[in-house]
Parts: structure tokens; C-alpha cells; sequence
């Protein structure tokens, strides 16, 4: 059985998950009549914002906006804060007008970049990350999540089916495997998520690798299944 996720749980779609319910979307997609913003909207806008993210700076470079009659969503990300354990934390800042004023709220985001050699190279990775786990877990995860990703199989899905051969959707999932943790010289984004059950290493909204929760070290984090995911928006 495949496993559907949300897109409001990823932080490659932040801004599909971000969406206001009353926004117009059509065929799933969020309709924006405009990209540009009246100086009235934009200096509440940028009022809202600047109070809801004390202590952050915020990269005004970095706003993006979709405008409908009477309704607004903007999006903008603080500058990164730089940590001693070397992560990052990189706030991102969303903001929202429903025929009412401005409403803006702060999402905390951990970034964390590292390198893990393969076959006589250097595979780079950006990976967000919780905001409590160790560095050496960040990196013994992803470099064990990266080793597995080249050999597993379709016998080792989650979904994989009863009657021991491949399905079409276990064909499909296997290249996606292969696609997404293929190396490369521009770095992977990936993310991991603690459950209470599992603790999973992603490549965007497609590919996930489950371990168990029950070890707290990642080093002993038993691998339970991989998944090509559903998206459910």
C-alpha cells in the first residue's frame, strides 16, 4: 500500500502549502491575477511582516506575490542564520490578506549542507532538517539513506505486491529511485521527518526511506522500506 502524503508536511512545496482554503484555485493550482502589489498593500504588508519576524532579518529580495480582487498571499524568507553546530536556520515568511488585513506568521526551518563521498567523489546535499537533531545523525542518515538508495529494489518497497513480481507502479517507483538519488555535480535537496513510528529521508515530494524510530541513534536505525509518494494537494 502506497503512502499518501500532504504537501503542507514539505518544505519544497512551502508555498502550495501555504495556500489560504478561500484563495481561487483552479484544477488544483492557485490562481494569481497578479504578481504586483499596490504601495498601500505592500507597506501593510511589510508592517505585518517585519513585527512577525523579530529577530529575523528578512530578505525582501526574496518576495514573491500572488494578488486576486481583494485577496493577497505573499511569500519572502529571512536571511540564514548561521549555527555552531553548522546548520542554518532559515526562516521562511508567509503572509495573507482574505478581504481583511494583513495577516503574516514566521515558519522555523533548519537547513544543514554536507558532502558524502561515492565511488571517488563528493555528492553534495542540502537537507532540512528537525530543529533538535544531532549533526552526526544529519549525516550518518543521509550518507546511509544515499549508499542504500543505488542498490535497493522493488523487492524492498513499501508497496511491493503479494504475488513476487513487479507491478507497473513498482517499475514506475524503482526508476524514480533511480532518478532522484542519482548522483550529481549541483546538490540534492532532501529533508528528513521523525514520526512517531518511523524517521524518513525524502528527495522532494517523490522518494522516501523509512527507518525505524525505535533505535535513537541513526547509526542503528533499523531500514524498514522505501516509497514513491503520492501527493495528495
Amino acid at each position: 500500500m502506497v503512502r499518501a502524503r500532504s504537501l503542507t508536511l514539505l518544505f519544497f512545496a512551502a508555498i502550495a502549502a501555504c495556500l489560504p482554503l478561500s484563495a481561487p484555485v483552479d484544477a488544483g493550482v492557485l490562481r494569481c491575477d497578479s504578481k504586483t502589489m499596490s504601495r498601500r498593500d505592500y507597506d501593510f504588508m511589510k508592517s505585518t511582516a517585519s513585527k512577525a519576524a523579530r529577530g529575523h532579518t528578512i530578505d525582501w529580495r526574496s518576495l514573491r506575490t500572488c494578488m486576486n480582487p481583494g485577496r493577497g498571499r505573499v511569500w519572502m524568507d529571512a536571511i540564514e542564520e548561521p549555527q555552531a553546530d553548522g546548520s542554518v536556520h532559515a526562516p521562511a515568511i508567509s503572509c495573507e490578506r482574505d478581504h481583511s488585513p494583513w495577516k503574516c506568521e514566521v515558519e522555523p526551518i533548519r537547513l544543514f549542507r554536507l558532502s558524502v563521498p561515492y565511488n571517488g567523489r563528493e555528492q553534495p546535499f542540502v537537507v532540512q532538517v528537525p530543529m533538535d537533531l544531532e549533526v552526526e545523525d544529519i549525516r550518518v542518515l543521509t550518507a546511509r539513506s544515499f549508499e542504500m538508495a543505488q542498490r535497493l529494489t522493488w523487492k524492498e518497497s513499501c508497496a511491493v505486491n503479494s504475488h513476487g513480481s513487479p507491478s507497473d507502479w513498482d517499475k514506475y517507483a524503482e526508476e524514480g529511485l533511480r532518478e532522484f538519488f542519482a548522483p550529481r555535480d549541483e546538490p540534492i535537496w532532501g529533508w528528513i521527518q521523525q514520526e512517531d513510528d518511523f524517521t524518513s529521508f525524502s528527495i522532494g515530494l517523490d522518494i522516501s526511506l523509512n527507518f525505524s524510530q525505535a533505535e535513537k541513534k541513526a547509526s542503528d536505525k533499523a531500514f524498514k522500506c522505501w516509497e514513491r509518494n503520492l501527493v495528495i494537494s
